[in-house]
């Protein structure tokens, strides 16, 4: 308890061993050791005293707040559009012009890029389905056709049982 005794919710903490010490105390026949007994009235009244010691109340620390940078703007009486922008303003421009088509041009490239892989999808899914679709048809002739050759042999079978 000792080493603890500077921290501030040190009482609170503490309040439900101090109640368990109480209750083991008054039970005479719970703590047969004398020495045990000592260390229990010593840590009791150890802890009565520290409730006796008023803490202040818990406070946040406060922090300055930091200043928002300021900018004075620039006043300029005679304004001039043109000038303001410097005489660098035209091949900017131009630049800038060329940066946004170039941008444009680009994102159809890419649209288009898209439409022309889902067309061939499409058209790959297509010729997959055909092809399918021709090889079940081969399949049921092959089938009916298998169908027609048992029924055959079938026939020669019985014709050969009824003539012997």
């Amino acid at each position: 308890v000792d080493s603890w005794k500077e921290l501030p919710g040190i009482t609170e903490t503490l309040r439900y061993s101090q109640s368990c010490i109480e209750s083991v105390l008054d039970e005479d026949n719970l703590v047969t050791n004398e020495r045990m007994r000592e260390k229990m009235l010593s840590a009791k009244k150890e802890l009565m005293e520290l409730k006796e010691v008023k803490k202040g109340s818990l406070k946040l620390m406060e922090k300055k707040p930091k200043p928002l940078k300021q900018f004075n703007p620039r006043v300029i009486q005679e304004f001039d559009q043109y000038k303001a922008r410097g005489p660098a303003w035209g091949s900017q421009n131009e630049k800038m012009r060329k940066r946004r088509q170039l941008r444009r041009e680009t994102r159809g490239a890419m649209k288009e890029l898209q439409k022309d892989s889902v067309f061939l999808q499409k058209m790959k899914m297509e010729q997959q389905l055909q092809l399918d679709s021709e090889r079940k048809e081969k399949v049921k002739q092959i089938y009916g056709q298998l169908a027609n050759q048992e029924g055959d042999v079938k026939k020669v079978k019985k014709a050969k049982f009824q003539l012997i």
